[in-house]
């Protein structure tokens, strides 16, 4: 997967601005400088994930809205695709119920 962080930048300031916060609020909200928020912003800096939980957080977003539309799937070796069924099935099966039970419901979101 290849994450495009200007994409990223650029949802930073879409959610910012539409929720009317200036760069030198949400940075103080953040513990960063304005010069820091305006780097990443303008795609000179990449914000560690950290910086972004707190960003999504103070902007009353979920993460994965600041990676909206930005992932990018790599090409896959059905090989390999095999090899991973083959292996999460051998783990699946020497699994405890509350495992099972915890893999169903993240399985469950996922699949809404």
């Amino acid at each position: 997967m290849v994450v495009n962080h200007e994409l990223i930048a650029k949802n930073i300031i879409k959610y910012r601005t539409s929720g009317n916060i200036s760069q030198r609020v949400l940075a103080e909200k953040i513990g960063v400088a304005p010069a820091t928020l305006s780097s990443i912003e303008c795609n000179r800096m990449k914000a560690s994930i950290t910086l972004l939980l707190k960003i999504a957080e103070n902007l009353n977003i979920s993460i994965d809205y600041l990676f909206e539309g930005n992932l990018k799937h790599k090409q896959i070796d059905l090989k390999t695709v095999s090899n991973s069924d083959n292996e999460f099935s051998d783990k699946l099966r020497v699994a405890g119920i509350k495992h099972k039970e915890f893999l169903l419901d993240v399985l469950s979101e996922y699949s809404k």
